[in-house]
């Protein structure tokens, strides 16, 4: 008999008719060796070791853990039991209640009829848990965000509640990450991502869902007087400094928020209303928040179209420079020309600065069409020069 349990893949314990521990073999041993003694209690053994209900997070109570109901008799057949081991690694216990009697009639009782399919359990709801988090905060993604926003609209049209989507991207991100790295900013985001945890119910919802944006879902709420307190609290958390890798940091966050159903009935309708206000909170000067309003909806579209515009800009030669005179007023004397760049567009005609460098700037085209000015600017000047002309161009 000891030799058939000591080369058994699976694990068996045994206790006798008082419900004493009376026997283990080396595969229970190996996960519980800390923990288990012979003479012990079924009861001391099970309140030692944790045992988990399906989703991982809730404690199983004794009475409803059918490895103990098995040790004390129960007929239990194929049943699986999660358990952390003396490591704290997770364990689906597969518990086959047909129980087994030796020779001193002690009850044995099979707790690992396939360690290959407890293992292969445990990737599942790794691959699970991988599928719906982000990798580097460990929140939400965007599938998970979804799937919760989706059962909050439903809970808030049942009960008539409202439900509020918050927007939230981080400003000046991506010149931390390009100056000091991906390291320094992933532990940035990190840190971030924990501020914002803190100051959230355990019922809200916080999601990062790409670069440095993140949405937050607040469920079942009757109404929106308490968010922009919120909100506040949010600016001040992020605006604190950061110190990481002996680099002192400084961030802060853009948020736009829309609610239901007053913005929208459905998910992808909140997200797209949120995502909107958030854009005029950045036009707004950044670190402020907004809240979705139906103008907002026409301003983003015409964003939208020059921004799309302005891609093609440089393609189709549509800009163009205008210079404008320098005095010196000591000597009320000419002494060059500041060079200004225009956009002759086909369809809208003259836009000013104003209108397309904000939009330059956040789409990362400001480079090339500063390198444009420059050469345009140099070009003309030297056109000039050779004419007999004498400019000069500050850019």
């Amino acid at each position: 008999m000891e030799a058939i349990l000591n080369n058994m893949q699976g694990g068996v314990i045994a206790c006798d008719a008082k419900g004493k521990l009376t026997l283990f073999n080396p595969t229970v041993e190996r996960m519980y060796g800390n923990i288990l003694k012979i003479s012990m209690s079924i009861e001391e053994f099970m309140s030692k070791i944790t045992f988990l209900k399906e989703n991982f997070n809730k404690k199983m109570k004794l009475s409803e853990n059918l490895l103990y109901r098995a040790l004390q008799g129960e007929e239990v057949r194929n049943v699986e039991v999660i358990a952390e081991d003396q490591k704290g690694e997770k364990h689906t216990l597969l518990v086959e209640g047909q129980q087994l009697q030796n020779s001193e009639n002690e009850t044995m009782v099979p707790l690992l009829s396939s360690m290959i399919l407890a293992e292969r359990k445990i990737d599942e709801e790794k691959l699970k848990h991988q599928a719906n988090h982000d990798v580097l905060t460990g929140l939400p993604n965007r599938n998970l965000l979804l799937d919760r926003l989706n059962q909050a609209i439903v809970v808030a049209k049942r009960d008539n509640l409202m439900v509020t989507v918050i927007f939230i991207d981080l400003d000046f991100f991506k010149f931390i990450n390009d100056a000091l790295g991906h390291s320094v900013g992933d532990k940035l985001l990190q840190i971030v991502a924990a501020r914002f945890r803190a100051l959230l119910r355990e019922s809200d919802t916080l999601a990062r869902i790409g670069g440095d944006e993140f949405v937050i879902i607040l469920p079942e709420q009757e109404n929106i007087n308490n968010v922009p307190n919120l909100l506040e609290r949010i600016l001040e958390s992020i605006s604190k400094p950061y110190i990481i890798d002996k680099h002192e940091l400084s961030v802060t966050c853009s948020m736009g928020f829309s609610v239901y159903p007053d913005n929208g009935e459905d998910a992808e309708t909140l997200l797209k209303n949120a995502d909107n206000a958030m854009y005029q909170a950045k036009e707004s000067g950044k670190n402020t928040f907004q809240f979705y309003t139906g103008e907002m909806h026409t301003q983003v579209r015409k964003r939208l179209e020059l921004e799309n515009g302005l891609r093609h800009a440089l393609v189709e030669n549509e800009f163009i420079l205008e210079y404008q005179p320098k005095l010196d007023i000591k000597t009320d004397t000419l002494v060059g020309f500041e060079a200004l760049i225009r956009w002759q567009h086909p369809t809208l005609g003259i836009i000013p600065p104003n209108d397309f460098i904000p939009i330059a700037e956040d789409t990362g085209l400001i480079i090339p069409i500063g390198e444009w000015v420059l050469r345009t600017a140099c070009q003309q000047n030297k056109a000039c020069r050779m004419r007999g002309c004498l400019i000069f161009v500050f850019q």
